[in-house]
């Protein structure tokens, strides 16, 4: 939002206090959604201020939303857009759905426990529909060739673009990632207030917190969506403008969680399941889609060096020692790991860091070297994380 000195304040949207919400639309216009009523103008006051749409260039005005209109119940919406995934894409309903989930946490991303992220892999070529929907019903949708900090200092301030990238490397997404999660970051002279979400078409699934989609194959034929189901697909945008409207102070205040879930499926379930905050029944869905996903980061959690190193530590305790030497426990390690058939082997310098970072024990420094005092504290919480960790022993 900007000040132009007259008293008036030039933004493309925004959330107001009691739920009042701005929404710059294409046309130079303005939508304040206060009260459960939508008031369009060139120019709205709201709270004593006056507020009107940011001055943009042709190609940023493109990416607006024409207006709102009425969806029915938040169930109907969602399950209108896993349809229409389901329906030209060649997803099976349980991608559908998460999809059609990610779709809803675009419009509401400023107000989600964390950035919604999305990779769709694949091979090239095989995400045409996909990508058209894709562009038709996300909030905002822009598509980069690399996210560089140049690029991204100059969206237009509180644009907050869903965007789009074709096969870009680690570094830069790992950036992105970065900037967008924090909403303080000053670059050439100006706050960075991106809160984007992202949708990244790669090869190979990407090794970052992303809910991850493999394209469609095995015979299923490469599809792209005719004028008319473009057309079809086009009448949801104003639907999803209206849920964004009624339902970001729902999902703001959303607790939903699912602690049992394996900490990667755990994020993207929060993520997801507050986009449908009040309907519960979409939220079991939605985790009930998440479930082979959920065991798979359970059986990856359960093999990482942190969980070795957490069943390493198990040993002393069921030995009821008192205290253990980090190169006692790197030893232990890494008869676990080629026991499995694995030629890592771990260090003792790695095994303390591990046990340092991220597992959050403190060791001491000893004349054998440092050691790990087994106190009923620590085991505690070494019992606890590798019960987290799902640790095979």
């Amino acid at each position: 939002m900007t000040d132009d000195k007259k008293g008036q304040f030039s933004t493309t949207g925004m959330a107001l206090r009691g739920g009042a919400m701005l929404e710059q639309l294409s046309g130079g216009r303005l939508l304040l959604w206060a009260s459960g009523q939508a008031q369009i103008s060139t120019s709205v006051t709201h709270a004593g201020r006056t507020y009107r749409p940011l001055l943009l260039v042709a190609g940023y005005e493109a990416l607006l939303s024409a207006g709102a209109a009425l969806y029915g119940s938040l169930g109907e919406l969602i399950q209108k857009v896993q349809s229409t995934f389901h329906t030209h894409t060649g997803l099976d309903p349980q991608n559908s759905l998460l999809v059609a989930s990610f779709v809803l946490a675009t419009w509401v991303a400023e107000f989600l426990p964390s950035l919604p992220c999305l990779n769709l892999w694949g091979p090239a070529g095989s995400e045409t529909a996909l990508r058209q929907l894709l562009v038709l019903l996300c909030r905002r949708p822009l598509a980069l060739v690399e996210p560089s900090l140049r690029q991204l200092t100059q969206l237009p301030y509180t644009l907050g673009p869903t965007i789009i990238l074709r096969q870009p490397s680690i570094s830069a997404l790992r950036r992105l990632l970065t900037l967008s999660a924090d909403p303080h970051v000053v670059y050439g002279g100006r706050f960075l207030q991106l809160r984007s979400p992202v949708v990244v078409f790669t090869a190979h699934p990407v090794s970052l917190p992303f809910l991850g989609v493999a394209l469609p194959r095995d015979r299923t034929p490469y599809r792209r969506l005719s004028p008319d189901q473009a057309g079809a697909a086009r009448l949801l945008r104003p639907q999803l403008l209206q849920y964004r409207l009624a339902s970001h102070p729902q999902v703001a205040h959303s607790g939903f969680d699912r602690p049992e879930m394996a900490h990667p499926t755990r994020v993207i379930a929060r993520v997801l399941g507050a986009c449908v905050e009040g309907d519960e029944a979409a939220q079991n869905q939605i985790v009930a889609a998440l479930a082979d996903r959920n065991e798979t980061a359970k059986v990856m959690q359960s093999q990482s060096l942190e969980a070795t190193v957490l069943e390493a530590l198990l040993v002393p305790i069921h030995e009821k020692r008192s205290k253990v030497r980090v190169l006692d426990v790197a030893t232990i390690a890494t008869g676990i790991l080629r026991g499995r058939q694995e030629i890592a082997s771990l260090t003792s310098h790695e095994v303390g860091a591990l046990i340092s970072d991220p597992l959050g024990l403190t060791k001491t420094r000893q004349k054998r070297g440092y050691e790990l005092r087994l106190d009923s504290t620590t085991c505690a919480a070494i019992h606890r994380q590798a019960h987290e960790m799902a640790v095979l022993s």
